[in-house]
């Protein structure tokens, strides 16, 4: 029931630095720490007997249970999620202000959560099943979230190396007009205070 995984699943490659960056690994903290209180609390000791915190942690027993929600299970289930949701709500109203080509990853991923709650509530999904849809979402959310970085960060070397462009021919444009001239026809240079004079026929020019 406690969908830390998708909390976790991979925020930590977000190409962001500096104060964001503490930031982010601060609404991770918070989201983990808010859904584990949740799955501590006593109303959820039901839900513990089938569900790992973290799904990764799945025993074969749990992946292979065919047993369906009993009728104190379902309202183990009903009655922790408000909480889950509002842990979930939380993180995501963070994420979308922190990293918001991420949210839609995360926002699927309960909506599906949500539906599998459903159907398990209702006896149309065993235990084990919805552990292992638990699963594959966090797999799939986990790859999800590193193509979504890689795109960024080939998007962002694209920006870089078009800045980098775009300095390099302000410099060139820079260089060619302070840089050094080349004389006029019969020009000299005096060694003396960087003086260049002209000369023509018997009359000479300094500047």
């Amino acid at each position: 029931m406690i969908n830390r995984q998708v909390v976790i699943a991979g925020i930590v490659l977000l190409p962001i630095v500096g104060c964001i960056a503490q930031r982010q690994q601060e609404a991770v903290q918070a989201g983990i720490s808010c859904l584990s209180a949740v799955y501590a609390l006593p109303e959820a000791a039901p839900v513990r007997v089938h569900e790992p915190f973290n799904v990764d942690d799945a025993t074969l027993a749990q992946l292979a249970d065919n047993s369906f929600a009993t009728e104190p299970e379902s309202a183990a289930v009903s009655a922790i999620y408000p909480r889950v949701r509002a842990c979930e709500n939380e993180f995501l109203a963070q994420l979308e202000k922190l990293a918001p080509a991420f949210a839609p990853i995360y926002a699927k991923n309960y909506r599906d959560f949500d539906d599998d709650t459903v159907a398990l509530i209702q006896g149309k999904m065993t235990w084990g099943d919805y552990t292992r849809r638990r699963r594959d979402r966090a797999i799939a959310g986990r790859e999800a979230i590193a193509a979504e970085n890689r795109r960024l960060t080939a998007e962002n070397q694209a920006r870089a190396a078009a800045l980098i462009e775009g300095l390099a021919a302000v410099n060139a444009i820079t260089q060619s007009q302070t840089g050094p001239q080349s004389l006029p026809t019969g020009a000299y240079r005096m060694p003396q205070d960087g003086i260049t004079c002209t000369q023509m026929g018997m009359f000479t020019r300094c500047w």
